[in-house]
C-alpha cells in the first residue's frame, strides 16, 4: 500500500485550503493511506476528513521559535517510511526541507488562488473543491433567518495579524438586528468577542467547536467574514459569502467561488507579502463601510425586511 505523506503548518484557512489537494492524491491513489502532518493546534480542522487516514502532529510555537532546528529535525524524522511526500508550502526553507526528504513542494504563482498550487503541486485539475466533515451538531441553532458574522481572524502560531481584521463588526450586526428581520450569531474564539447587545444577535464567540460553525454557517441565510479561517470555512457550505479583503489579494488568498467580495478602495490596497502587510496601520479594511456590506445584503436577499435598509 501507498504511504503518502501530506505536511502543512498554518491554522484553519491553511488546512482547508489543502483538501482539494488531498482530495485529489486519494482520487489518484484511492488504496494509499495518506497521513496529515500539521501543527497540533490546529490537527482537529482534518481529522475526520475521509482523504486521511492518520494525522502526525508537531508543536507550531517551537517551529517558529528559537527550537525550529529541532523542531524541523522532528518533522524530516516523522517523514523517514512514507513514499511520497507533499509540502504543501512556498517558503524556501519548506524547500530545503523538502529536498532532504525527497518532496514535491508547493509553488508559488501570482494571482493564482493558493489551493491551486496545492493542486498543481500533485498533478491534479481543479476538478476538486474545499470540503469539511463537521461531526454531529452540539450547539442549539437560532431561529431562522439569520446571517452568521465573523467577529475576528488573522491568529495564527506564527504571527497576528489585525490589519486583516474589519472593526465594524458590531456595528453591523447592530444595523442588522434593529433594522431588518434577520438575527445576527457572531462567531469565532474569546479573543473576537464585540461589545455589543441586543435581543436578536446572538454571540457564540468562544462557545463553539469548529463543526459547531460549521452547522451555524451551514444554515445562515449568509455569511460576513475577513481573510479568516471561518470564511475557508463557509466555502464548504452552500450558504452565500460575503469576504471583505483589505490587505490581502482576493485573487491569491480567498477560497474560491466566494459569492461577494468586498475590496479596500485605498490604491495601496493588497499590499500583504508572504502574511506581511507593507503598513503596520488598519487603515485600508476601515476604508470599508457598513453601508457597502448592508447593499450586498440587501441584493442578495429575498427577505422583504431587508429590502427596507
Amino acid at each position: 500500500m501507498l504511504k503518502i505523506a501530506a505536511v502543512k503548518t498554518g491554522a484553519i484557512g491553511d488546512l482547508i485550503q489543502t483538501t482539494p489537494a488531498l482530495s485529489a492524491l486519494k482520487h489518484q491513489h484511492p488504496q494509499s493511506e495518506i497521513t496529515l502532518i500539521c501543527g497540533a493546534e490546529y490537527a482537529h480542522v482534518l481529522k475526520d476528513h475521509p482523504s486521511i487516514s492518520g494525522v502526525l502532529t508537531f508543536s507550531s510555537e517551537r517551529l517558529y521559535s528559537g527550537l525550529m532546528p529541532f523542531e524541523t529535525l522532528r518533522i524530516l524524522l516523522m517523514l523517514r517510511g512514507f513514499d511520497k511526500t507533499y509540502i504543501f508550502h512556498t517558503d524556501p526553507k519548506w524547500h530545503f526541507l523538502g529536498k532532504l526528504a525527497g518532496a514535491k513542494c508547493s509553488v508559488k504563482e501570482k494571482g493564482i488562488r493558493r489551493h491551486l498550487w496545492h493542486l498543481k503541486t500533485v498533478d491534479a485539475d481543479n476538478d476538486f473543491g474545499y470540503s469539511f466533515r463537521p461531526e454531529t451538531r452540539v450547539c442549539e441553532l437560532p431561529d431562522k433567518p439569520y446571517i452568521a458574522i465573523a467577529a475576528g481572524g488573522g491568529r495564527n502560531a506564527r504571527r497576528h495579524t489585525p490589519q486583516r481584521i474589519w472593526d465594524k463588526q458590531a456595528e453591523l450586526a447592530l444595523k442588522i438586528a434593529q433594522e431588518t428581520g434577520y438575527s445576527v450569531v457572531l462567531l469565532g474564539t474569546d479573543e473576537d468577542r464585540l461589545n455589543v447587545s441586543h435581543p436578536k444577535i446572538f454571540d457564540y464567540t468562544g462557545k463553539t467547536t469548529l463543526s459547531d460553525c460549521f452547522h451555524i454557517i451551514d444554515n445562515a441565510e449568509h455569511y460576513i467574514g475577513c481573510d479568516s479561517g471561518l470564511t475557508h470555512l463557509a466555502a464548504c457550505t452552500a450558504t452565500p459569502t460575503t469576504a471583505l479583503c483589505g490587505p490581502t489579494d482576493p485573487s491569491e488568498a480567498l477560497p474560491p467561488d466566494i459569492t461577494n467580495v468586498i475590496t479596500s478602495p485605498l490604491p495601496c490596497a493588497p499590499c500583504d507579502r508572504d502574511g506581511v502587510p507593507a503598513c503596520g496601520e488598519n487603515s485600508c479594511m476601515a476604508k470599508i463601510d457598513v453601508a457597502e456590506v448592508l447593499m450586498i445584503l440587501k441584493k442578495s436577499s429575498a427577505h422583504k425586511d431587508m429590502q427596507s435598509l
